[in-house]
């Protein structure tokens, strides 16, 4: 019986800038281990362009994200800012042997004109 071949899940640690836009398409770079050219990569479930780089590191676009309505008194820990608030979001990270989470890893924001 032939040796199963070693597959390992991409591991995304740090997105940078861990900020954006809500209207998204600004370039983010994801570093981590075992990014693959099959590599897909979600924000808050939705798909992300991907250019992968190396196995430690991918630049992505973050997708638009629907702008939440505006808070007249923010909770504990969240700004308002241009009028709006902020969400921050997972980022998700895919390859051929599974799936990684990176929990509150983006957040996008409202910025002022």
């Amino acid at each position: 019986m032939g040796a199963v071949p070693f597959c390992h899940v991409g591991a995304p640690q740090q997105v940078f800038p861990a900020r954006g836009p809500y209207l998204g398409g600004n370039l983010v770079t994801i570093t981590g281990t075992d990014f693959t050219p099959s590599s897909s990569v979600l924000f808050d479930g939705v798909a992300a362009s991907v250019t992968f780089v190396s196995d430690t590191t991918l630049v992505v676009q973050p997708p638009p994200h629907e702008v939440p309505p505006p808070t007249v008194n923010p909770p504990s820990g969240q700004q308002q800012l241009g009028g709006f608030g902020q969400v921050t979001i997972d980022v998700t990270v895919t390859n051929l042997c599974g799936t990684q989470t990176l929990e509150d890893a983006y957040t996008y924001v409202a910025f002022r004109r």
